[in-house]
């Protein structure tokens, strides 16, 4: 918790779809620490760059895997153990999708390695 607003991590919101409730979270007291990014398909329907993602989320981290991250866009990786992912109870384990390298985002009590979805 930061100035008394309520720290969230998000799982694939990089969709147009998502771009007002980012918005309404951020006016609702949450604090977006990042978007981790599972996998090509969902890179690819980006409504815009990780940049411009990150700032409507308040400057949040983008986390995606290293295969398929943009090579121009400051972006951290979603693979292997993170301070971030430790402090929420999240494990971001990797493995081969049909549609290149992806990642697959684990509780800390579940060890649930089916794909992400939306928190």
């Amino acid at each position: 918790m930061q100035n008394g607003k309520k720290d969230l991590i998000l799982i694939d919101v990089v969709e147009v779809v998502y771009k007002k409730p980012l918005q309404y979270l951020r006016s609702n007291d949450y604090n977006i620490k990042a978007i981790l990014t599972t996998g090509k398909g969902v890179k690819n329907n980006c409504y815009a760059n990780s940049q411009t993602i990150a700032e409507d989320a308040g400057s949040a981290d983008i986390h995606i895997h290293p295969d398929i991250a943009p090579q121009d866009q400051e972006t951290k990786e979603l693979i292997g153990k993170s301070e971030l992912l430790d402090n929420f109870g999240l494990e971001a384990m990797e493995f081969s999708g049909k549609m290149a390298q992806s990642s697959s985002i684990a509780t800390g009590t579940t060890r649930s390695f089916s794909p992400a979805t939306v928190l």
